[in-house]
């Protein structure tokens, strides 16, 4: 998760890795608490779309989604971040980093925005979870992009792991499945010029 949802596949044949991408991203997100159910109804009229990808809710602006919905309530009318969206021009809003901003708040113990992160956490998890059993990557499974170096502390907490392994039958499997976090920021850089090298020698 980052300014989308990626995914690809790495299969190691030989002495190479081939690579297989993927739209993951984009297949139809399923709530699966009341909240999520509000957040997909509401998303679907804010953004005038009929259906909701998981992108729309796990990503940097996945979680600003959120944030917007969660602002959107009765008892969120008075806190500070819609004071701001308010006294901010249209033109200046896409200024104001939302994702940022409950990152922040939350760390600073915020009780809305701590709900917000949450929410989004527990999503992510959930999604995890539901590729580790469709691909049954028992070679290990990767967590990687924007997200990933700002959620690291929350990706290690207990309370995403069992997030992720809460599969029903398939808990112990999805258990047995390592998980890493990728930290460098410019992986993607990195991983693009190791591609090309490996053309040069050819």
């Amino acid at each position: 998760a980052g300014t989308g949802l990626g995914i690809s596949r790495g299969l190691i044949h030989k002495n190479k890795i081939e690579i297989l991408s993927s739209e993951g991203g984009h297949v139809e997100f399923s709530p699966r608490t009341d909240e999520e159910w509000e957040i997909k109804k509401w998303l679907k009229l804010y953004l005038n779309i009929q259906r909701v990808s998981c992108e729309r809710v796990i990503s940097g602006e996945g979680l600003s989604n959120i944030a917007r919905w969660r602002l959107d309530q009765s008892d969120a009318q008075d806190h500070p971040i819609n004071a701001l969206l308010r006294d901010t021009s249209n033109e200046d809003k896409s200024n104001i980093h939302l994702s940022e901003n409950v990152c922040e708040m939350s760390k600073q113990g915020d009780k809305i925005m701590m709900e917000i992160e949450q929410i989004w956490l527990d999503s992510y998890a959930s999604f995890i979870g539901d590729l580790a059993i469709h691909e049954l990557c028992f070679g290990g499974l990767w967590i990687t992009g924007g997200t990933a170096s700002k959620h690291y502390k929350n990706f290690c907490s207990e309370s995403f792991l069992k997030e992720i392994s809460n599969k029903g039958r398939f808990k112990d499997i999805v258990k047995s499945i390592p998980i890493r976090v990728i930290l460098h920021e410019e992986f993607g850089l990195h991983s693009a010029a190791c591609r090309a090298a490996t053309f040069w020698k050819k």
